[in-house]
């Protein structure tokens, strides 16, 4: 389940009982080949996985984006 796909009744009925786990991945420049969401895109893709195979329940919180990719500026 996905929290942003759920009504407020819905979550107010799944959430005393629920697991909710936050994908956290950066959004950064990885140079051409790859689009600068790979790492959130990799973290969220993961919790998707992971959790279509748990035995609970759980609900999908919308990614955390972040970055600090000082290193690349000139």
């Amino acid at each position: 389940m996905r929290w942003d796909e759920l009504t407020r009744e819905q979550l107010s009925a799944l959430l005393p009982e629920a697991l909710v786990v936050v994908p956290t991945g950066a959004t950064e420049q990885h140079g051409p080949h790859l689009a600068t969401c790979a790492d959130a895109l990799i973290a969220q893709t993961v919790v998707e996985r992971a959790v279509a195979q748990a035995d609970a329940s759980i609900i999908i919180a919308p990614t955390v984006s972040y970055g600090a990719s000082d290193h690349h500026l000139p």
